[in-house]
């Protein structure tokens, strides 16, 4: 028998794929996006680009950025509890404000809809109303973005006006 190979891209078929639409190299924008010191970033690595790709234990991580090196940046990262320094591309790196916007609209909509359920129709439109400022920030995900908008509308004072009191 051959012996398995343990490459540092193995148990990655699903971690570094892209969807269809996203195939390819990355936009012109996300090469010039620029960091500084101080900054909090998600470690997403993009499997196009090989060259300065970190290991695959690293995808979602969120760090800080400590400085620039040439076309990279190290990042202070927390593997368990250790503290590590990590070399990436600009090219792997996104703002973690995208990450938390996405996680807390998400979240706050679960939120409103067990409300709604329990009858709470007060506690679900003030959780709608807060979570606002964040799902408009995060409107790339059209399909979550347009599920928002018809609670917010139902649960809303347009809602009222209309006869809906609940959703269900």
């Amino acid at each position: 028998m051959v012996k398995r190979s343990r490459g540092t891209r193995s148990k990655t078929r699903y971690k570094l794929k892209k969807s269809v639409r996203e195939r390819g190299l990355p936009n012109v924008s996300k090469l010039l996006q620029e960091y500084n010191e101080g900054d909090s970033v998600a470690v997403k690595i993009d499997p196009s680009i090989h060259r300065g790709m970190p290991h695959p234990r690293f995808h979602g991580k969120i760090g800080k950025i400590l400085e620039k090196r040439g076309n990279a940046y190290v990042l202070k990262i927390k593997d368990g509890n250790k503290q590590k320094q990590l070399i990436v591309k600009r090219v792997v790196l996104t703002f973690k404000k995208l990450v938390e916007y996405k996680k807390y609209s998400r979240a706050a909509l679960y939120a409103a809809v067990q409300a709604e359920r329990r009858g709470d129709t007060e506690a679900a439109i003030t959780i709608i109303r807060k979570a606002k400022p964040y799902v408009d920030k995060y409107q790339r995900d059209k399909s979550f973005y347009n599920q928002y908008l018809a609670w917010a509308y139902l649960l809303g004072e347009e809602g009222k006006q209309n006869g809906y009191t609940s959703l269900y």
